[in-house]
């Protein structure tokens, strides 16, 4: 298993995770969309979008850092990585529990949920546990030197699994979890990710007008 899991698995996830939006935006315009519920219990909203926003931009940051220190051998970045990966994960985690409590006990946001609302939350929950365990459980550090080549071999098309196969069953399962998620991706509504508003920055400026009602 875990050669499939470490050398054709990635290049599965990968490409599903590129080709499946450009699909979708070409024959399904209509049917990307955030489909938003910001409208119903917003104090619990807010929270939980912060914490999952910022807990992932700490975590995209933290896990470069690792991943480059890892495949450079420089042992000061995967130090950064291993302290700013803890508070990415806490904070993600959390965020992505306190939404998908929000989902099941909200009457309204529940009417509105679908299955991939529930399966994505649940998914970055188990992601972001078995990312977590090692670290504050087991006190493991230093994976990024095993899994930092790995991910460069990826790129070069010529993943070496031997590497792999030493790491613990739970590091292994958040690595297949996180490839699992990217191919997943782009069949739910986080796709709308994938559209960056660029042409909002060049519009032009917009008059606003209000209407106020003179009293008499």
């Amino acid at each position: 298993m875990d050669r499939f899991f470490f050398t054709v698995w990635p290049y599965v996830a990968l490409t599903l995770f590129i080709v499946v939006p450009i699909v979708r935006h070409r024959f399904g315009g209509f049917r990307w969309s955030t489909r938003a519920s910001g409208f119903f219990e917003r104090p619990a909203m807010g929270l939980a979008a912060m914490s999952i926003h910022w807990g992932i931009l700490i975590l995209v940051v933290g896990h470069t850092l690792g991943l480059i220190g890892g495949l450079a051998t420089k042992a000061s970045w995967v130090d950064a990585f291993h302290w700013i990966g803890v508070a990415g994960g806490v904070l993600a985690f959390y965020g992505f529990t306190l939404a998908l409590v929000r989902r099941i006990v909200v009457r309204e946001v529940r009417a509105i949920s679908q299955v991939d609302d529930y399966v994505v939350l649940v998914m970055l929950m188990a992601i972001s546990f078995t990312g977590l365990y090692p670290v504050l459980a087991d006190k493991s550090f230093g994976l990024s030197f095993t899994v930092g080549p790995w991910v460069g071999d990826i790129f070069t098309l010529r993943p070496e699994v031997g590497a792999m196969a030493g790491l613990a069953t739970i590091s292994k399962i958040h690595i297949v979890l996180a490839f699992a998620f990217f191919a997943y991706f782009p069949f739910t509504k986080m796709v709308h990710m994938w559209t960056v508003p660029l042409g909002y920055v060049l519009r032009p400026y917009q008059t606003i007008r209000t209407y106020r009602r003179v009293m008499t």
